[in-house]
Parts: structure tokens; C-alpha cells; sequence
């Protein structure tokens, strides 16, 4: 009687199992030290192409491939050999209807009452599906990866609490970064002025994002690895998660630097277009005066004995009315189009000759000047005496900021790639504050008590009349460099 209960309670247990077994989606299969199949469930036999009772007994090389039965054999053995179980493995299999699917699969050592292994139970659970969608969104991924990297302007991704997640190229290349560089680093290792700026991403601007979803065009500074600024235009959109909580802000940046000197470059044109109109205006007011009053003081001289203390006075009128003429060409050089009178010279000339004129003053002033110059400079086509006002007016500003002494390297040089010469005066003097730099070429701007502000400007007009550029760099207290670059041949 007692064999016989054992017998039902373990045929209950086993069409339990079975039954359990059946339910599941999972394939699961337990086979003996043989690796012949003594127990299958229905999913199983599905993907297998017959049905449950017909696999009992028997092994993979009659339902399956001679390469996957000789890896499921291999598979078997070395679980029953090694006594490991191995989970989880992804693998791609064909089932019996020439199908392929993608697999998770788990194999586990069976025991006996007494810890022999004695066959192999199998769980695998299909994931084709699973891996379709991964591949899709590795696609998606890789499509906006792509998107992101070909992006001229800069692309930022920024975390809720400040730290960067991902740049592309353009941020690289824009801010001379490397993106293992800046990858949760705090935003603020990118901005000028981390106070204002980082509102954007953690301030009262955050807030006004958050609520509108999307801030534009706001004007920032970028700063460089090697600490230059550039001016940005940023536009950024919250980023959410399927609840809408935020999950970070994306962030794109337009390096607006050539916008603001066409800018710049408009506005000073403007300027100018005002000061020929008014400059006009006074030439004409004044020249007249000017006139009458240098005709009578010559008038005067003639009169005059050499003798006479007057004369000295007259002297005075002379260079006085000379010397309010020339402020008047100056202002008329910025008011009409230059008159050039062109011809090829050799710049290295031109440069010695003009520092011969200032050699007398350089000499009282203890500054050196060092001539630093391309061997083999060609040979350019420019009017040479209003470019060697230019040089004049460079050398000479150069001497007022040195006055207890220094060094003047003027030096040239020939760039074969962009077909330029470029012309450096470069002194140890004073400097010019960061403000002022922006300043200097404008009419009338001038530092100096006797200054009238007009050098610089109708330098910067003669070289813009060459198709050149001139431009400053200056530090207070260590110098200043003034590079000109002109085309070989002028346009």
C-alpha cells in the first residue's frame, strides 16, 4: 500500500512539474548523462518541430543541425563534466523551420540523491524580439549620434545638476577639449562668467527653461581650454523622462564671433559715414579761415624785421594754422576714398627708411629697435607714402609708450600658404587696457592729453584701402603688437 501512495504522489508530482513546465514560454528541457532528452515541455518541442513525447529518449542530432547538436553536445558535457552551471548566454540559433532566433540561454548540472551528476537541465528563453528592438534603438541611436557629430555648431548635453554628459566634434573642435576631458565636468568649466551663465542650467533661467521647455538665442561666452572667450549664441530644451521629470538640458552653441565683427565693422562704418559728413562740413568751414589767417601771417613775416620780438609770435600763428591743416587732411583722408598712387616696393625698405626718421628721438629715449626681417620678402604693390605714414604713425605711438626706454622689434615675414605679408611692431611699453582695444581705431579715441585720435584711424583706413588688416594684441604693463597683413597682389 505504501509503494502504491509513494507511486500516485510522484506521478501527482511529476504531471504537476510537467503541467508547470507547459505553462512557461520558456523552452526546458532536462536530458540524462547521455545527453538524451527525458523530459520536454511544450515549448520546447514547438521550436523544435515535433511534439513533446516524440524528443524523449532521444538527442539533438535528430531534430537539429549537425553544428548545433554538436555545440549543444559540447555545451552538456562540460556542465556535467565541470559541474558549472552557465546562464544567460546570448546565442542565435536556427529552429527546424529554417527560422533564426536570438536566445538567452541557461544550463545547469542534474544530481542524484547522492551529488552525482547525472545529466543537464536546459532554460532557454527567446529574445529575438528583444534583440530587434535593441537594434533598432542602437540604430536610432547611432542615426542621432551621427546627426549630433556632424552638427557645425556645438552640442552640449548638461545634467540636472550641472555635469556635462555629452559633447560633439564641433564642441571639441570650438573649445580645444577633448571629450574625455569634459565628460562630468561641471558646466562651468566651459563658461566665461560662471556666476551669470551657469544660471542657464542651474538659476532662475533654469526655472524659466523648465516652465517654457526651451530658451533661444541668449548671448554667453564659451571660454577655451587655452582661456580664450568667444561669444556664443545658446539655445537649449529640458530634456524629460517618460513622468516629465527633467532629466537634463540640451544645449546648442553658435560661435558668433565673425558675427559681431561684421557687427562691429558696420557700426564703425557708420561712424565713419558721420564723421566724412561732418569732417566735410568743417574742412570747408575752416579752410577758409585758415587761409586768410596763414596768408597773414606770412604777410606779417615779410613786414617784419628779423629783429622784431613779434616775429616769434607769428612763427607761433604759422604753426599753429599748419598744424590745424593737417588735422583737417586727416579728417578729409576719412571722410573721401583714398586716392592711391600704387607702385612695387620692397616693405623692408620702406620700414628702415621710416626708422631712420625716428632714429634721433630713439636713440633720447634709450629704446632699441630691432629689425627682425624675411630675407626673401617679395615684392608687394602699395601707395608707399601713405603706407609709410602708417609705419610712422605705429613706430611713433610705439616711442610714447616707452618713455623711460625699452625695445622695438619690427620684424616681417612672407606665408607662402596665404600668399600674405605680415608687418609686427611689437614693444614693451605701457599696454593698452582690454577696454580700450576695442576703441583705438575709432575716430577721435585717444588716451593722450595732446592726442587728437585720428592715427590709428586713418592707419586702419589706408591698410583697409590695401585689402589689409591690422590688428592689436596688448597687455597693461608687458606691451603691445600691432600685426598688419597684406595680399601679395591687391585685389
Amino acid at each position: 500500500m505504501k509503494q502504491k501512495k509513494r507511486t500516485k504522489e510522484f506521478i501527482q508530482e511529476y504531471n504537476l512539474l510537467q503541467t508547470l513546465m507547459d505553462s512557461m514560454p520558456d523552452s526546458i528541457y532536462f536530458k540524462d548523462g547521455k545527453n538524451r532528452f527525458i523530459r520536454v515541455n511544450k515549448a520546447k518541442a514547438e521550436r523544435s518541430g515535433t511534439a513533446p513525447e516524440k524528443m524523449i529518449g532521444k538527442t539533438d542530432f535528430d531534430f537539429f543541425s549537425k553544428e548545433r547538436a554538436e555545440k549543444s553536445f559540447a555545451d552538456d558535457n562540460w556542465v556535467m563534466k565541470s559541474g558549472k552551471p552557465f546562464i544567460n548566454r546570448i546565442e542565435e540559433i536556427t529552429l527546424s523551420n529554417g527560422r533564426k532566433r536570438w536566445v538567452s540561454a541557461t544550463k545547469l548540472p542534474r544530481y542524484d540523491e547522492e551529488d552525482k551528476v547525472i545529466g543537464t537541465v536546459g532554460i532557454s528563453r527567446d529574445i529575438t524580439e528583444q534583440k530587434r528592438a535593441e537594434e533598432i534603438l542602437r540604430e536610432a541611436k547611432d542615426y542621432t549620434d551621427n546627426i549630433i557629430k556632424s552638427m557645425a555648431d556645438a552640442s552640449i548635453v548638461v545634467d540636472p545638476d550641472g555635469k556635462i554628459q555629452a559633447i560633439n566634434r564641433a564642441t571639441e573642435e570650438l573649445l580645444g577639449y577633448k571629450k574625455d576631458e569634459l565628460i562630468g565636468k561641471s558646466v562651468a568649466t566651459i563658461l566665461e562668467e560662471e556666476e551669470e551663465e551657469e544660471e542657464v542650467f542651474k538659476g532662475t533661467r533654469l526655472k524659466k527653461l523648465i516652465e517654457e521647455g526651451v530658451v533661444r538665442h541668449y548671448d554667453m561666452n564659451y571660454r577655451t581650454k587655452k582661456g580664450e572667450v568667444i561669444p556664443v549664441s545658446f539655445s537649449g530644451s529640458a530634456m524629460r523622462d517618460h513622468e516629465g521629470k527633467l532629466i537634463g538640458i540640451v544645449g546648442i552653441a553658435r560661435d558668433t564671433r565673425e558675427i559681431k565683427h561684421l557687427q562691429d565693422e558696420l557700426i564703425r562704418s557708420a561712424k565713419m559715414a558721420a564723421i566724412g559728413e561732418l569732417a566735410s562740413g568743417i574742412a570747408h568751414e575752416i579752410r577758409n579761415p585758415l587761409a586768410i589767417m596763414a596768408a597773414s601771417a606770412q604777410y606779417l613775416q615779410e613786414k617784419l624785421v628779423s629783429s622784431d620780438p613779434k616775429k616769434e609770435f607769428i612763427e607761433v600763428i604759422d604753426k599753429s594754422v599748419k598744424t590745424i591743416d593737417t588735422i583737417v587732411k586727416r579728417m578729409l583722408d576719412l571722410a573721401r576714398p583714398a586716392r592711391l598712387e600704387f607702385q612695387s616696393i620692397n616693405i623692408n625698405r620702406l620700414l628702415d627708411e621710416t626708422r631712420r626718421l625716428i632714429r634721433g628721438k630713439a636713440s633720447k629715449q634709450r629704446v632699441k629697435i630691432v629689425r627682425q626681417y624675411h630675407r626673401r620678402l617679395p615684392m608687394i604693390t602699395v601707395d608707399e607714402r601713405r603706407l609709410g605714414e602708417v609705419f610712422l604713425n605705429l613706430m611713433m605711438n610705439a616711442l610714447q609708450a616707452m618713455p623711460e626706454g625699452g625695445y622695438l622689434r619690427v620684424s616681417t615675414d612672407f606665408h607662402q600658404e596665404e600668399n600674405v605679408i605680415s608687418i609686427q611692431f611689437r614693444d614693451n611699453g605701457e599696454g593698452i587696457p582690454a577696454d580700450y582695444q576695442k576703441q583705438i581705431f575709432d575716430p577721435f579715441f585717444t588716451t593722450r592729453k595732446k592726442g587728437v585720435g585720428l592715427g590709428l584711424s586713418v592707419s586702419q583706413r589706408t591698410i583697409n584701402d590695401h585689402h589689409g588688416i591690422i590688428k592689436v594684441h596688448s597687455h597693461v604693463g608687458k606691451g603691445t603688437t600691432f600685426t598688419i597683413k597684406f595680399p601679395i597682389s591687391p585685389a
